[in-house]
């Protein structure tokens, strides 16, 4: 009487044990995800349902009648067979077969499900004949035989895999089958033992104990990785924090370095274009010191056609100088023309010229055919001073009776070059004959160009230059002047 109680003690304390644990697993699964726990609980809930109908087995109430009609005895053991099953599906994922060994959870996988479909089949058929002997011979000569062949396999693949869970598992696996065995030997064999199903509910309990254990530990191995990852990540944000806080002080240096940059360009833009204001002006005052000194000479020449009393010749003076006058002033109100229409302006001073020398002067243009006077761009009145020079102070000390000015235009390496040549005296003659006074003037009229020409290449980022030389004979005397322009567009 006494071990009827305890084995009913067993069997009420194992069913709590096991609702318990049920529950905490599922609990586990919802707020982990981890399918083992999932798989554990189902298979807790199948096996305190089992355990339940072996209780009502042991008693005299109509529901023993009701459930345990020939039709459901069936059920005893199709329980049975679908907690299995579901063990297996625990195994698999508690030990992480489809990571460790994927082919084997592939291959038992589909056998597990293949014989629980078969035992359904069974199953279903059993009741449709209201015999459940027929699934009692399926279960004992077929589904276990092939079950703990399973189970065997199964353990001495779980040494294959990683880690100490494997203990666990195979610790309560193992001994919960050696002692079900007994168990289902000694009910087989009646009066040997007279409660054989001891066995069964010890070994359930020392099942559930040794699995609650590997349960415990594989929630700590869980906390464990969710605490690795949360360090890496926490030291991933460490890392991308320092890589960030590394690149915001870069693009702070850039911006700095960009602000200041741009800083220096506006103020070099500002400086480039104050000098340019201070070039135009520069510009304007050379060129305003430059026309009264060729007015004054022009000026001069039309005195001496009305001393001299010849009108005609006063009158077209005039009038071509009028012309002139106007062309320099359009002249003025630009900071540079071409070198085409700077030619235009000699040409009509040389005829102005050419009218105090009775025609006397022979003036020549010699431009090569690929030379584009239209696209060289010069200081308005820069070549009329030579121009002024050579037949002032050139041509007319000179004794010849003919007199010639030619104006010459070549490329050469790249640059166009221009060539103003007399047959006058030189120049150390004219200044024998012009003294002090005429040298004076001759030498501000340079310095003037040369300080145009500077302004004018600083201003265009140009390259122009000219020089002045004396032309000799073979027997040594002199037989002119050459000034030599050099219009070089390749910058500075």
């Amino acid at each position: 009487m006494e071990g009827h109680y305890f084995i009913i003690f067993i069997q009420h304390f194992l069913v709590g044990v096991i609702f318990i644990l049920a529950s905490l697993s599922l609990i586990i699964h919802h707020h982990t995800k981890e399918k083992s726990f999932l798989y554990y609980s189902l298979y807790s809930y199948l096996v305190l349902g089992y355990l339940v109908l072996k209780m009502i087995d042991q008693t005299d109430s109509e529901l023993k009648t009701i459930f345990y009609r020939p039709r459901f005895i069936a059920l005893n053991w199709y329980v049975q067979i679908t907690y299995y099953s579901l063990y297996f599906f625990f195994y698999l994922h508690f030990l992480d077969f489809h990571k460790t060994l994927p082919k084997f959870y592939r291959n038992l996988k589909s056998c597990i499900i293949g014989i629980f479909a078969l035992s359904s089949l069974f199953f279903i058929y059993s009741l449709i004949l209201n015999d459940g002997k027929v699934f009692f011979l399926y279960f004992t000569y077929f589904f276990l035989p092939l079950i703990l062949v399973a189970v065997v396999i199964t353990i001495i693949k779980a040494f294959e895999t990683p880690g100490n869970l494997k203990y666990f598992i195979t610790i309560g696996s193992a001994t919960y089958v050696l002692l079900a065995l007994t168990s289902m030997y000694f009910t087989v064999n009646e009066g040997i033992f007279d409660s054989p199903l001891i066995f069964f509910w010890m070994g359930l309990l020392i099942e559930q104990f040794v699995f609650s254990l590997g349960l415990a530990y594989k929630v700590k191995l869980l906390n464990q990785k969710m605490i690795f990852h949360f360090k890496e990540n926490e030291k991933i944000r460490k890392n991308q924090n320092e890589i960030l806080s590394r690149e915001i002080k870069i693009k702070e240096k850039e911006i700095l370095e960009i602000s200041a940059r741009a800083e220096k360009e506006r103020l070099a833009k500002l400086e480039s274009e104050l000098n340019s204001e201070i070039h135009r002006l520069q510009l304007e005052l050379l060129k305003n010191q430059m026309n009264p000194h060729f007015i004054f000479n022009a000026l001069t020449s039309i005195k001496v056609f009305l001393i001299d009393n010849d009108k005609k010749n006063a009158i077209t003076y005039l009038n071509r100088f009028s012309k002139l006058i106007r062309k320099s002033l359009d002249g003025l109100r630009t900071e540079f023309h071409t070198l085409e229409e700077e030619m235009e302006i000699l040409k009509l001073y040389l005829s102005i010229e050419n009218i105090r020398f009775n025609s006397g002067i022979d003036i020549v243009f010699r431009n090569e055919p690929d030379v584009f006077l239209s696209t060289i761009k010069i200081p308005p009145l820069l070549l009329q001073p030579f121009v002024e020079n050579a037949i002032w102070h050139g041509l007319m000390h000179s004794p010849k009776a003919y007199k010639q000015i030619i104006f010459d235009t070549w490329h050469k390496d790249g640059a166009v070059y221009l060539s103003i040549q007399d047959n006058g005296v030189g120049r150390n003659k004219s200044q024998e004959f012009n003294k002090n006074r005429t040298f004076q003037k001759k030498s501000i009229g340079l310095k003037l160009i040369q300080e145009r020409i500077d302004v004018f290449n600083q201003q265009n980022h140009l390259n122009y230059h000219f020089k002045i030389a004396d032309l000799y004979n073979a027997d040594g005397s002199v037989s002119g002047t050459k000034v030599e322009f050099c219009f070089d567009s390749t910058q500075k």
